[in-house]
Formats: C-alpha cells, structure tokens, sequence
C-alpha cells in the first residue's frame, strides 16, 4: 500500500479562498487523496441541477403602507434566459401587516421585487432566481 503524504496544517492556520478559477485544483479527503479541477466539480453540480444554476439574494423595502411597493434586483451573473423567481419576506408577521410579496418583470439581468404592508417597517426579502 502506497502512503500518502498529507501535509498536516491546523485549519485555523489555512488561507481562505472566497473564488476559484476553472483550472484551480481541489484536493478530495479520499484514501488516496486525488485532485480534481474545480471546472469539473462545477460540471458535476450542473449535470445534477439537470443544467439549472442558482442564485439568491436580498433586497430590503422601505414600503409605502398599504401600497406594492418595488425594488429592483439585479442578478450577480446574468443567466443565460428568463429564470424563475421566487421571493419570501423575513418577517415574523405574514398576513397580518405584511400582506403580500411578489416578483415581475423577471429578465436574464434581473427583476422587480414587490411588498405590501399595512405599515412602513423596512423589511428584507430573500429571493432565489432558478435558471440556465
């Protein structure tokens, strides 16, 4: 049996990477410690959303009481057509003084996000956007 040589740093001790480009390698926690390309492993993901990414987000409304009030969202990464959107409050009182939330005008680049309360209390929406 071969031995594998795992260098054996402290994780606190690690450097965060917050991206990778499609030739970057990542090391697999398997008995013989493999690598594989990130490009695949994002290849991998996709073929399982069968074709679809994600994306999601928050946007937060100052309403205007009693009034669908909008904010326009604009995607990180445009998709490549018309995605599905959909948008919940965060809030503790659904149906009560908020009184409903939607989306339109959903495009490639973005949409328009909507709240209706009985009151003016900022409220965040999350939203997740479910295309190709």
């Amino acid at each position: 049996m071969n031995a594998v040589n795992t260098p054996t740093i402290p994780e606190g001790d690690l450097e965060e990477v917050t991206a990778l480009a499609d030739d970057d390698y990542i090391r697999t926690m398997s008995k013989d410690s493999e690598k594989i390309k990130w490009s695949v492993i994002k290849e991998l993901i996709k073929d399982e959303l069968g074709g679809f990414t994600i994306q999601g987000g928050r946007v937060s409304i100052v309403p205007v009481a009693n009034k669908p009030t909008m904010a326009h969202v604009d995607f990180p990464k445009p998709f490549k057509s018309q995605p599905y959107v959909a948008v919940t409050p965060v809030t503790s009182v659904p149906g009560t003084n908020v009184l409903g939330v939607g989306a339109s005008n959903n495009t490639k680049d973005g949409f328009d996000a909507y709240i209706t309360r009985t009151n003016t209390t900022e409220t965040i929406l999350a939203w997740i956007a479910i295309g190709t």
